[in-house]
């Protein structure tokens, strides 16, 4: 890394979170299409193919800045307000649970996709799916202007290097 260490990594972690904001919608902009995909083998151009690449990314993500950040946002090391690891990995935890319930409502539509309404389903089913976005949205905040500011100069050159390795990896993902 060139520069400043710290600056590039929050510059990695939000194009990062570009690219996850970008599979969302991807996802989301098939499902209006009602290319919605077969559960068994979704086609990467399908709202099941997106949403499946999105859950890769975001868990690749996610792992990677807990490993890097095990036991430095803990109540021990004095983190500021709203970068305590028991709201950090708990929203981690929630995305987890929003990803799957998403899943799920894209499985179940594909199940009936030849049955008359199906425009009328999904319109009802996007509410569920938009509650990831939003959680997206308000965790990249915290990180950007909680967390990672705060928890990136505690870390070594090593575990920095490891994040951004993470990060990329979980660019890759999708």
């Amino acid at each position: 890394m060139h520069g400043d260490p710290i600056a590039t990594l929050i510059a990695l972690h939000d194009t990062a979170h570009a690219a996850l904001e970008e599979l969302f919608f991807l996802a989301i902009s098939a499902l209006t299409e009602l290319r919605i995909g077969d559960p068994s083998a979704p086609a990467a151009d399908t709202a099941l193919g997106h949403w499946r690449a999105l859950v890769a990314s975001l868990t690749a993500h996610q792992e990677a800045e807990e490993l890097a950040f095990a036991g430095r946002l803990a109540d021990t090391e004095d983190p500021p307000r709203g970068a305590s690891d028991r709201i950090y990995l708990p929203e981690h935890k929630q995305l987890g649970h929003l990803l799957a319930a998403g899943r799920t409502v894209l499985v179940d539509l594909a199940a009936t996709a030849a049955e008359p309404g199906l425009r009328d389903r999904m319109v009802r089913c996007l509410e569920p799916l938009w509650r990831v976005i939003h959680l997206v949205s308000h965790h990249l905040a915290r990180e950007r202007d909680i967390i990672y500011p705060w928890v990136l100069p505690r870390l070594t050159a090593a575990a920095r290097a490891s994040l951004a390795e993470g990060l990329t990896a979980s660019i890759a993902a999708r």
